[in-house]
Formats: C-alpha cells, sequence, structure tokens
C-alpha cells in the first residue's frame, strides 16, 4: 500500500490500474511516464544509497534503496513521515 501510494504522489503523470497492482503490480504500470530517469550504478567495489520524500496535500512519505555497483538490492525501506513538506521527508529519508 505504502508503495503505490508513494508512487502516484511522487509520478502525478503516471498511469496505474488499480485493480492489477494487487495481483500483478508490474503489470499495473501503463504508459512509462516520461519522468522515469535511468539508475546509475556506482563505482564498482562501492554501493550507492538512492533515498527520496515526497509530500501531497497534508501526507509525508520516504524510502530509499541500498544497491551494489551491480544493481543487487541489499536494503529498502519506505514509511510515513510528519507532514512538514517534501525537504522534511528527503531528510528524514537520509
Amino acid at each position: 500500500m505504502r508503495v503505490l501510494i508513494w508512487l502516484k504522489a511522487e509520478n502525478k503523470d503516471l498511469v496505474l490500474n488499480d485493480g492489477d497492482w494487487w495481483t500483478h503490480p508490474e503489470l499495473s504500470l501503463l504508459p512509462i511516464s516520461p519522468l522515469a530517469t535511468e539508475w546509475i550504478p556506482p563505482v564498482e567495489g562501492t554501493t550507492k544509497f538512492n533515498v527520496n520524500g515526497s509530500f501531497i496535500e497534508h501526507q509525508a512519505g520516504c524510502g530509499g534503496v541500498l544497491r551494489n555497483f551491480k544493481g543487487d538490492v541489499s536494503a529498502i525501506f519506505s514509511r510515513p513521515v510528519d507532514s512538514f513538506g517534501a525537504n522534511y521527508a528527503e531528510l528524514v529519508a537520509i
């Protein structure tokens, strides 16, 4: 549920089929949003920690993912935060 809410808050132009989200999340993403960005791996032998915070209509959340230079995920998190704005949500994520 948190990922769905985060996706909707972070990507306002993203079109999701909510009905398919619960059974096939990867298929519920309809056209790829033009806001999508490419992940750039860190230097070989290191890891990279990407974080983000989002705020919309008195709701805020943050999340992050830790990946090695091959793109393998080591850790991932998401959580709601106090609604003080997107900058605060990103600070909490860090």
